[in-house]
């Protein structure tokens, strides 16, 4: 077959990266083969192709089109930062690692690279290093907003805030249109009427270049800025937009959650603990903490993590992948649990090092009480309570990174909170004495007392540092991050109030 001549190719090529960047991949797909055909050779029609497959999800097809293009010219070091990233969103990071550094090493100045592998490094809780990679890729290109922006919030989770906000305001400053970088920044800062970075907020806001995405992220950011102020007519303005916005972006329906808790009951009823009574893993070590998002588990968690024979684990999703795997308990046995236990254990001890206690804090988990009884018969389980409306409304002002789809609607968070209550009191009568609760608003207003108690309960001996959690030092992942390095403050309490006129109305049947 006949090459095209390297003008007209050129030309193609360029059209090409055009439809690509328009996201019309059905053109892209159909013309890359086309060439491929002519031009077997060319390196960066492999390499569109794959960022093409890529981008659809296609990560095997864009796998093998990278290897092959690497087989052309093995020196197109673009491929092994692409194939680093398919494989990183496969979950597979071993292989992930191995061609970000094999990248690097056949070129040290693809500054990408660096930001890529810093990211892989802060998906495995390894900060350091991956902080090390941030700064060798702004030393590369100090106008990579992204590492910037990376490199800031990798400073929030291990509580290093001025640092974060040097790292954010230089991100605004490469990229005012950036929005995720105001709304970290708008976390760790106090604001003031006349604070700069509000009235740009607002400005943005205003124009017409910015799309709805990027609207929520300054909404959400709008809204904690205007509380700092006491402006709680503009904050709840704002809040409510994001919330809007981001709502129209997801599946979400009450009634199947409201099935899917139904069905929890009946699958973890007394005849199944009857039937698997000593079923499960003997290992002691886990303790879990869950509640609502936003009802003081990483606090709790803080808390007792810093006990020096505790092992903060943070949000792990063990749990809800494992109990998938008791789908069928008409077929299953005590060993089915036990091994199921021993499963869980071994995943924990690999990421704590073998510590001797380890908290999970996935607050979603107070779903899988029964299921984690059934595995893990002598781990602890601690139930962290809040007030109903300033738990629902501190979910209400936030934006999650998880797939937390009932926040964005106070009526649909209002029904979610009712059927975790509902919930609760079901553990409670089906697994008496087995669940240890913590209220938040003890802790807050008797913090001393309420903490010494909640060490003994967890079977540990006394350690002063519980008392200086907020010197712990541990990198914290949830929205919770700059809130949880502080010490104990009241002023949470109640603030639902600021906002009484707009919230009265939807929370006058949520239960307390």
């Amino acid at each position: 077959m006949k090459n095209i001549p390297m003008k007209d190719l050129q030309k193609k090529i360029e059209d090409l990266i055009l439809l690509y960047k328009e996201k019309k991949y059905s053109e892209v797909e159909k013309i890359t083969k086309s060439l491929l055909k002519k031009n077997p050779k060319i390196a960066i029609l492999y390499n569109i192709k794959g960022l093409t497959l890529s981008d659809q999800g296609k990560f095997n097809e864009a796998i093998d089109t990278y290897k092959e293009g690497l087989k052309i010219d093995p020196n197109f070091t673009t491929f092994y930062n692409n194939l680093g990233n398919a494989y990183k969103l496969q979950n597979n990071l071993s292989e992930a690692e191995k061609f970000y550094r094999e990248c690097i090493k056949k070129d040290g100045k693809i500054f990408e690279a660096y930001n890529n592998l810093g990211n892989l490094l802060r998906k495995q809780s390894k900060y350091e290093e991956s902080i090390i990679n941030y700064k060798k890729s702004i030393e590369l290109n100090d106008n990579f907003f992204f590492a910037h922006y990376n490199l800031g919030t990798s400073y929030i989770t291990l509580g290093k805030f001025q640092e974060a906000q040097i790292s954010l305001e230089k991100t605004i400053k490469l990229n005012p249109y950036f929005a995720k970088s105001h709304r970290a920044l708008s976390r760790i800062k106090k604001y003031n009427k006349n604070d700069k970075h509000l009235i740009q907020m607002k400005y943005i806001f205003q124009s017409k270049k910015i799309t709805e995405e990027q609207k929520i992220d300054l909404s959400f950011a709008l809204g904690k800025a205007h509380e700092d102020t006491k402006d709680y007519v503009s904050s709840f303005f704002y809040y409510r937009k994001g919330n809007e916005l981001h709502r129209k972006t997801i599946k979400y329906a009450t009634t199947e959650i409201s099935n899917d808790f139904h069905n929890i009951k009946n699958k973890y009823n007394k005849e199944v603990f009857k039937k698997f009574e000593g079923s499960g893993s003997s290992d002691a070590s886990p303790i879990f903490i869950v509640g609502m998002p936003r009802s003081g588990t990483t606090l709790v968690e803080q808390i007792i993590s810093s006990h020096h024979s505790v092992f903060g684990a943070d949000e792990l999703n063990f749990i809800p992948e494992l109990e998938k795997k008791s789908n069928d308990l008409k077929n299953f046995t005590h060993e089915n649990f036990k091994e199921i236990g021993k499963e869980y254990v071994k995943k924990i001890k690999i990421i704590s090092n073998n510590s001797q206690t380890i908290t999970d804090k996935l607050p979603l988990n107070f779903m899988w009480i029964g299921f984690i009884k059934l595995i893990l018969p002598n781990s602890t389980i601690i139930h962290v309570k809040r007030n109903s409306f300033d738990n629902c409304f501190s979910i209400y002002k936030n934006h999650f990174a998880s797939n937390v789809n009932f926040a964005y609607d106070l009526n649909e968070i209002k029904s979610y909170y009712n059927l975790y209550q509902n919930l609760m009191v079901y553990w409670q009568n089906l697994l008496p004495n087995k669940i240890i609760e913590v209220t938040y608003e003890d802790l807050v207003n008797n913090p001393e007392q309420n903490i010494i108690t909640l060490i003994k309960n967890c079977n540990l001996n006394w350690d002063d540092e519980c008392l200086k959690y907020y010197q712990n030092k541990r990198p914290i992942k949830t929205a919770s991050d700059a809130q949880a390095r502080k010490n104990i403050y009241k002023s949470s309490i109640g603030s639902w109030k600021n906002y009484k006129l707009e919230l009265e109305y939807f929370f006058k049947d949520l239960e307390n």
